[in-house]
């Protein structure tokens, strides 16, 4: 800037900070050294000033921040809306009053924390939203930047809840998973055995083996199934033999988990063929 016009230039190395460059043409500067701090004061002296409340960082140098007094922005072009607070030099809080420069329309440049006694304003702020999460007791100038913040800590909340829900549900589904699988190995090795087999048609209807033994292709199976005991012959293939009772020929017509309820509605409705005390 010179005579306040200013000039533009195209920059070479370009990086956040305050440096010293010097033109090499009409459009084009290079960097000489870092800006002194009278230098780099002096330079923001020749811009707009605006008082800021910060809200959270964007980047380490960066944070997004309100005006401090929004009619007084809006007379001169912000509408309160938030902005950048760019090149921020030193370690800020949420709520702080910041000094700024503007430069163009958008573009705000850190000053310096301006205390100006609002340092209770500050506490009292950061105290509402941040202990009780509440509007209530924030200072008036602070609210815009207040409903902003607790406006984050709420989604942030709600992202957490989310993501707690989602992986108790994955937790939830992979345990089931594992126990599904767990169930198919133990069923295959049921399966890979006789007596096995036998436990698993039993256990599908909720009885439990008490003895099996071999008699040639067939086999004498005992069970016990609410509180009864019953033995039945089947094959090899676990195809009803012999059920013990009367079943009017259709023994054959049942595998052993469908023999075992057959046989426990046959006890129900009292319909056997030899004295009721052989099969208790």
């Amino acid at each position: 800037m010179q005579n306040s016009i200013p000039f533009h230039f195209r920059l070479d190395a370009a990086s956040p900070g305050w440096w010293v460059y010097q033109p090499t043409d009409a459009t084009h500067a290079r960097r000489l050294r870092e800006a002194t701090v009278w230098e780099t004061d002096s330079y923001l002296q020749l811009l707009p000033h605006f008082y800021v409340i910060a809200i959270r960082p964007l980047t380490p140098t960066t944070w997004l921040c309100v005006p401090y007094n929004v009619a007084d922005a809006k007379q001169r072009g912000w509408n309160g809306e938030p902005r950048r607070l760019e090149l921020v030099s030193e370690a800020i809080e949420p709520f702080e009053l910041i000094s700024a420069r503007a430069s163009g329309f958008t573009h705000l440049l850190y000053r310096e924390v301006a205390y100006l006694n609002a340092r209770d304003n500050v506490d009292a702020a950061q105290g509402a939203v941040f202990d009780n999460m509440t509007l209530s007791g924030v200072p008036r100038a602070w609210l815009p930047a207040a409903s902003i913040i607790l406006s984050d800590m709420q989604q942030q909340i709600e992202r957490e809840r989310a993501a707690a829900e989602e992986a108790i549900r994955v937790a939830i589904a992979e345990q089931r998973v594992a126990e599904h699988e767990r169930l198919l190995e133990q069923q295959a090795a049921l399966a890979s055995t006789t007596e096995g087999r036998i436990q698993w048609y039993l256990n599908f209807v909720g009885a439990s083996l008490v003895d099996w033994r071999r008699s040639g292709r067939q086999l004498e199976v005992t069970w016990q199934y609410e509180g009864y005991t019953h033995t039945a012959t089947v094959s090899d293939t676990m195809r009803g033999v012999g059920a013990g009772i009367c079943l009017s020929g259709t023994a054959g017509e049942h595998n052993l988990s469908s023999l075992v309820l057959a046989i426990q509605e046959a006890r129900r409705l009292h319909r056997f063929d030899m004295p009721r005390s052989s099969y208790i």
